[in-house]
């Protein structure tokens, strides 16, 4: 029961860096009067109608009118003073505001998920005429995620060394392999999350879906990290080191390459690539031996 809650405290700060990396965010597509944008905001204007207003990782604004539901997944509804919704409205990790004169015909279902906001993203929205936020707030903040993020890797390889070692045996034996891996289950966690949106149950579910793959997505960086520290101990004769000092160096390694430009990037977006699909390929082979 211990290892399960470290876990699942592991998977919730993934949840969170994943959802403040700015880089993950996608275009919003409009299919006939269907507004679904993931990344960023939908935004149904004055006079105009739609059938469909959802939005993953962003809000939704209401001025007009929509003739089915509106869904916010991390994010909020606002409804002007002359919207009209005449289906749900189902708001997941932030509220439903509404104007005087808005009308919704359908119910409200508004799920507080707290983890599910991104805090230098709301310090970033931050307007204030004549004043600036520092950028060393910022700095420090980065600086306090990195720490954390190095906390939790530690615990993480004294608490489930075993999870971290399969994951990390498996990147290390089939490197390409996870890696493709890791790029076709990031694709298919879109199309998943849209299915998931068709109905009110499978909305329910998906805090539940990115708690799973941010864990999954958590777990395979550190395991990659633990296999760059172990592979870093053999160069330099200083083999059988414990897996929380190997986790300890190859964190670091990973979080100096980081200031690379460029170059950083892609060795960090690699790594978690990899690890992503060598968690899945250390599951898929521990589900065979089991069968």
């Amino acid at each position: 029961m211990k290892k399960t809650c470290i876990v699942m405290v592991v998977a919730a700060f993934s949840l969170l860096f994943g959802l403040t990396c700015p880089g993950l965010c996608f275009q919003e597509q409009a299919r006939g009067d269907n507004l679904i944008a993931i990344g960023k905001d939908v935004e149904v204007e004055v006079g105009t109608v739609a059938e469909l207003a959802v939005a993953l990782g962003g809000n939704v604004v209401v001025q007009g009118c929509v003739r089915g539901s509106v869904v916010a997944v991390a994010g909020a509804v606002y409804l002007g003073h002359a919207s009209l919704v005449e289906g749900d409205i189902v708001c997941i990790g932030g509220p439903v505001v509404q104007e005087e004169g808005a009308r919704v015909q359908g119910e409200i279902t508004v799920v507080d998920t707290e983890s599910m906001g991104s805090l230098a993203n709301r310090l970033r929205d931050i307007s204030i005429p004549s004043m600036e936020v520092p950028e060393r707030i910022f700095s420090a903040l980065r600086w306090l995620a990195a720490t954390g993020f190095i906390l939790v890797a530690l615990a993480a390889a004294a608490v489930i060394p075993a999870a971290i070692g399969a994951v990390s045996c498996e990147v290390e034996h089939h490197t390409l392999r996870t890696l493709a891996m890791g790029f076709l289950g990031t694709a298919l966690t879109v199309p998943v999350t849209l299915l998931l949106v068709a109905t009110v149950v499978g909305i329910l579910l998906i805090p539940l879906f990115a708690l799973c793959i941010g864990c999954a997505f958590l777990i395979g960086y550190i395991a990659v990290a633990q296999l760059i520290g172990k592979r870093i101990s053999i160069a330099v004769n200083w083999p059988g080191r414990p897996m929380v000092l190997e986790t300890l160096v190859g964190t670091l390694v990973l979080f100096v390459i980081g200031f690379v430009p460029v170059a950083g990037f892609l060795v960090k977006a690699a790594a978690a690539f990899m690890g992503f699909g060598g968690t899945f390929g250390a599951m898929t082979a521990r589900w065979r031996r089991s069968a």
